[in-house]
């Protein structure tokens, strides 16, 4: 590793302090103008390419903002708050602004750079590491009856949640497994079909190599997720989470393509009855949640049948999607979810009746073996008969062998099915 970063080195540590360019910086950081009589105020910005409006930003904070000369390489001027006198220290380290790095000589930087321009590409996509992300993008987490309801976040150094973002915007919400290199869900919201195209450039996480660094690390050194290698002649397709099907811009749909959205999924399942899963929950919400808000949590349960990927990556034993509709009200207008194996095999259930959350719930608290396991924080129930939890799925939790646990739940779910179908099947005319 050392050995790769030697040459980068000097720039790298150039880099320590960040800063954003952007279009217009009195709508990205406008406190630092004054704005007398409530009108923002701010110094006259001269017109040409050459001058750069920048926010200058540390540890994830607006200081100040300025506007830079490329073509002399000085600032015209920097707006600042004075809060008091604070007696700070100095820093003796100077930084750069490294997304105006343009301004140095073409072979500097391929000079520099060479040895880790496959780690830029892979880079394209960003993505937060953070703490809770029901704090940092609550966006994506149903809120019934106004209460934040996120999925179970599972305990261990292992799983991180990660707010995903491209072009500064939070897209969607993953709880990432670094153990088994896989996603335990990722959560989105769904606002209709897009026709979004695909991109099928897939970018790693680097922050999860080192939360607390977030220096980029070539894809074939990465231990903590999967990489395009584990995939290569294994069989097996990168199985969206949050899917580019539902994006609903094309920015969203080309940050789905990071590995921490993805698992090891059975290529004609993926293309088969999952994708008629995914087409399924469209529809539905589409008929029954227009001009309201969709929430959308799809995950994948850890699978022990089969040895991992490249002897890295879990394979996973079954995919799941659930979907919770709330009015302006924040009431529960619909729910419902799907759940399949891994292979070929149909969906559990009948792609036109999902079953209720509850019932999803139980099936997935018995697969994951982890403590009770809730979709929408234990909320968005339909009030429905169908919706109390199978006394079936109680029985398969309290077998000791995971084995019996996991082929009782399939039966369960099987029996599930054939009620559900049943009970459809009368309702008809």
């Amino acid at each position: 590793m050392m050995k790769l970063l030697t040459p980068v080195l000097p720039l790298l540590a150039l880099l320590g302090c960040s800063g954003k360019v952007v279009k217009d910086f009195t709508k990205t950081c406008p406190k630092f103008f004054a704005n007398p009589g409530g009108t923002r105020s701010p110094p006259t910005v001269f017109t040409g390419r050459n001058y750069k409006q920048i926010c200058q930003i540390r540890d994830e904070t607006y200081e100040y903002a300025t506007l830079y000369d490329t073509a002399n390489r000085i600032p015209v001027y920097s707006a600042y708050k004075y809060k008091g006198y604070m007696n700070c220290n100095r820093s003796k380290r100077w930084y750069i602004e490294p997304q105006k790095i343009l301004f140095l000589s073409a072979s500097l930087i391929m000079k520099l750079l060479s040895p880790v321009l496959l780690l830029l590409a892979l880079s394209g996509c960003s993505s937060e590491v953070v703490e809770d992300f029901t704090e940092t993008c609550p966006e994506f987490f149903a809120n019934p009856g106004g209460a934040l309801s996120p999925p179970t976040v599972f305990t261990g150094d292992h799983y991180k949640q990660i707010c995903q973002i491209r072009e500064n915007t939070y897209e969607y919400a993953t709880l990432y497994d670094t153990a088994n290199r896989i996603p335990v869900y990722s959560a989105y919201r769904f606002e209709g079909l897009m026709g979004c195209q695909r991109e099928d450039k897939w970018y790693i996480e680097p922050q999860l190599e080192n939360i607390n660094d977030k220096r980029m690390r070539p894809e074939s050194r990465v231990e903590h997720q999967a990489s395009n290698q584990d995939y290569v002649n294994s069989g097996y397709h990168k199985g969206h989470l949050a899917p580019v099907y539902h994006a609903r811009t094309q920015s969203c749909a080309d940050a789905t393509f990071t590995l921490t959205n993805a698992a090891p999924q059975v290529c004609t399942f993926n293309k088969g009855q999952w994708w008629r899963t995914e087409k399924a929950v469209a529809r539905i919400l589409e008929s029954t949640c227009s001009s309201n808000q969709a929430y959308v949590v799809t995950g994948v349960v850890p699978g022990y049948s089969e040895p991992p990927l490249n002897d890295r990556v879990n394979i996973p034993s079954h995919f799941w999607t659930a979907y919770c509709c709330l009015d302006n009200n924040k009431r529960v207008l619909a729910s419902g979810g799907f759940i399949g194996e891994n292979t070929n095999a149909p969906v559990s259930q009948n792609i036109n009746a999902p079953v209720p959350v509850r019932q999803l719930e139980g099936s997935l608290t018995v697969l994951y073996d982890n403590g009770n396991f809730t979709i929408f924080g234990g909320a968005c129930h339909v009030n429905s008969s169908t919706e109390n939890r199978p006394v079936l799925f109680q029985r398969c939790q309290r077998m000791r062998s995971e084995i019996s646990r996991r082929k009782c739940t399939e039966d369960c779910l099987a029996i599930t099915s054939k009620r559900k179908k049943s009970v459809h099947a009368k309702q008809k005319p």
